[in-house]
């Protein structure tokens, strides 16, 4: 069998390539039988990492070395259409390449995260919306895996995402939100809720743990990790801008939890693009703090890999997030955790987690809340571990659902005498 999996984005967001090593490492692992042909956004970076697990394309917009203009996309846009709705011989080279590719594939696959393309319009009609096109003209199954899907008020994403679900054979939801929410957008498409492929990475090895680079202190000492999300990070409609009120709310509690106790801060970037600098971010939030409490604060290295995130993060004793995946990587190592977002995949992953008094959006929560919360997840973190430790196995058996899915609409489209 062979599939082609798209919608596999850069590992300068470690979240969302923490997505497609779950996925890819839990295919290796159950089905080591299957072909795959990985189509990735950033193959000069990440094509030699994603290689072990199979054959490495650019997708259809990521080829390196072409610049995307927006008169060169509208043209390659109108090519593409005019393929779709006609069958004329009128496709570029890539867009050949990529057909030539996918009527190869028994099934389609799109890798997951928080919308069917990525964020933002462009990456919805590039990503998402062209090969689905291409699918359904070739007539080859698609499915969707461990998707997430905010609210929005566009009326342009809604239609876009509402036509390229309801084209899908299947959708599985990485949470009973946006299972709701693509429930109401799919309608005559299946839908089943499953969780995030990020569950399912391979557990860190005692000799990584040993490693980390977090620097333990004294057996007294509290350590908090946090992440600091960039405050210019895109969102579904298009990118934030700097809310000085959440960054002052931010600085206020990183200076509360330091001030008079002995409190360790690590904090973990996940994001670095020229568009996302989560470390360039800290740094300057943290630069903030007095100098005698900046030497109680460790910003681990920008370049840290996936692995090396995750082991810091086992290390600590509470965790605040302000991004959804390492707030996964401490629920999955059972870490007392304080969500700190106001977009619903987060609400919602803690809700998953029955954990929703430990949710808290930046800008309608005061310092204080926080900082109570924060204590009694110190002072009461064996129960906050027994709660998470009888869902996790739950929600792990969910994001095994993925590939379980995978495999039945596989089976599904063999002839019998396959």
């Amino acid at each position: 069998m062979r599939l082609a999996i798209t919608k596999v984005l850069s590992s300068r967001y470690l979240g969302d390539f923490a997505i497609a090593r779950g996925m890819l490492e839990s295919i290796a692992l159950k089905r080591p039988d299957w072909a795959l042909d990985i189509f990735c956004r950033d193959p000069l970076r990440d094509g030699p990492g994603l290689s072990q697990y199979g054959s490495v394309f650019p997708e259809l917009f990521s080829e390196p070395g072409v610049k995307l203009s927006y008169p060169r996309v509208a043209f390659r846009m109108l090519r593409y259409f005019l393929w779709y709705s006609t069958g004329l011989p009128c496709l570029d080279m890539p867009g050949r390449e990529f057909v030539k590719k996918l009527a190869e594939a028994d099934l389609v696959v799109f890798c997951g995260g928080g919308s069917p393309g990525g964020y933002g319009l462009h990456n919805l009609v590039l990503f998402a919306v062209v090969p689905m096109m291409f699918a359904s003209r070739l007539k080859i199954p698609v499915i969707f895996t461990g998707l997430g899907l905010e609210p929005t008020s566009s009326a342009a994403t809604l239609w876009l995402t509402r036509w390229v679900l309801r084209r899908a054979t299947l959708v599985t939801a990485r949470d009973p939100g946006a299972a709701h929410r693509i429930r109401k957008l799919a309608r005559i498409t299946e839908t089943r809720l499953t969780a995030d492929w990020a569950f399912l990475l391979t557990p860190l090895t005692a000799a990584s743990q040993q490693t980390t680079l977090v620097d333990k202190g004294s057996d007294s000492t509290l350590r908090i990790g946090i992440n600091l999300r960039d405050q210019q990070s895109p969102g579904p409609e298009g990118v934030l801008g700097e809310n000085a009120m959440s960054r002052d709310k931010l600085l206020g509690l990183i200076y509360a939890l330091l001030e008079g106790t002995n409190t360790q801060i690590i904090v973990a970037s996940m994001n670095r693009s020229q568009r996302t600098d989560d470390f360039a971010y800290a740094c300057a939030l943290c630069s903030e703090l007095p100098e005698a409490l900046q030497n109680r604060v460790q910003l681990l290295p920008p370049d840290c890999s996936l692995d090396e995130i995750r082991g810091a993060i086992e290390g600590v004793d509470v965790f605040i997030g302000t991004r959804l995946h390492p707030t996964i990587f401490a629920l999955s190592a059972s870490i007392p955790t304080l969500a700190l977002h106001s977009s619903a995949k987060v609400r919602d992953l803690i809700a998953y987690f029955n954990l929703p008094e430990f949710h808290f959006s930046l800008e309608d929560t005061d310092k204080e809340q926080m900082i109570s919360s924060i204590e009694y997840l110190r002072a009461h973190g064996l129960d906050i571990k027994n709660r998470i430790d009888e869902k996790l196995p739950v929600i792990r058996a969910a994001a095994a659902e993925n590939l379980a899915v995978i495999e039945a609409c596989i089976k599904a489209t063999e002839s019998p005498a396959g």
